[in-house]
Protein backbone atom coordinates (compact mmCIF):
# COMPACT_ATOMS: atom_id res chain seq x y z
CA UNK A 1 0.00 0.00 0.00
CA UNK A 2 2.57 2.50 1.06
CA UNK A 3 4.21 1.67 -2.27
CA UNK A 4 1.94 2.36 -4.50
CA UNK A 5 0.96 5.76 -2.13
CA UNK A 6 4.40 6.81 -3.22
CA UNK A 7 4.44 5.78 -6.68
CA UNK A 8 1.13 8.33 -6.85
CA UNK A 9 2.47 11.08 -5.29
CA UNK A 10 5.51 10.85 -7.60
CA UNK A 11 3.48 10.90 -10.72
CA UNK A 12 1.28 14.13 -9.24
CA UNK A 13 4.58 15.99 -8.53
CA UNK A 14 5.66 14.89 -12.16
CA UNK A 15 2.26 16.26 -13.49
CA UNK A 16 2.76 19.56 -11.69
CA UNK A 17 6.56 20.02 -12.92
CA UNK A 18 5.22 19.70 -16.42
CA UNK A 19 2.54 21.73 -16.20
CA UNK A 20 4.21 24.41 -14.78
CA UNK A 21 6.62 23.96 -17.50
CA UNK A 22 4.12 24.66 -20.06
CA UNK A 23 3.05 27.70 -18.17
CA UNK A 24 6.93 29.15 -18.35
CA UNK A 25 6.93 28.06 -21.93
CA UNK A 26 3.46 30.23 -22.60
CA UNK A 27 4.55 32.98 -20.62
CA UNK A 28 7.96 33.07 -22.96
CA UNK A 29 6.28 33.05 -25.80
CA UNK A 30 4.25 36.34 -24.49
CA UNK A 31 7.45 38.27 -24.11
CA UNK A 32 7.46 41.67 -25.24
CA UNK A 33 4.83 42.70 -27.58
CA UNK A 34 5.63 45.64 -29.32
CA UNK A 35 3.37 48.69 -28.53
CA UNK A 36 1.70 50.09 -31.96
CA UNK A 37 1.94 53.97 -32.09
CA UNK A 38 -1.67 54.81 -32.88
CA UNK A 39 -1.58 57.28 -35.65
CA UNK A 40 -3.81 60.58 -34.06
CA UNK A 41 -6.12 60.99 -37.15
CA UNK A 42 -6.42 64.53 -38.68
CA UNK A 43 -9.85 65.82 -38.48
CA UNK A 44 -10.69 67.33 -41.65
CA UNK A 45 -12.20 70.86 -41.71
CA UNK A 46 -14.86 71.02 -43.46
CA UNK A 47 -14.57 73.53 -46.09
CA UNK A 48 -17.34 76.32 -45.65
CA UNK A 49 -18.90 77.24 -48.99
CA UNK A 50 -18.71 80.73 -50.07
CA UNK A 51 -21.92 82.03 -51.72
CA UNK A 52 -20.81 83.37 -54.55
CA UNK A 53 -22.83 86.92 -55.12
CA UNK A 54 -24.58 86.88 -58.37
CA UNK A 55 -23.37 90.62 -59.46
CA UNK A 56 -26.03 92.22 -61.15
CA UNK A 57 -25.36 93.88 -64.42
CA UNK A 58 -25.96 97.26 -65.13
CA UNK A 59 -27.92 97.81 -68.07
CA UNK A 60 -26.31 100.64 -70.04
CA UNK A 61 -27.93 103.29 -71.50
CA UNK A 62 -28.10 103.21 -75.45
CA UNK A 63 -26.70 106.77 -76.53
CA UNK A 64 -29.36 108.05 -78.75
CA UNK A 65 -27.91 108.55 -81.65
CA UNK A 66 -27.86 112.35 -83.03
CA UNK A 67 -27.96 110.52 -86.25
CA UNK A 68 -31.55 111.94 -86.74
CA UNK A 69 -30.70 115.53 -86.76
Amino acid sequence: NNNKRLIRLLEEEEEEEEKKKKKKKKKKKKKKKKKKKKKKKKKKKKKKKKKKKKKKKKKKKKKKSNNNE
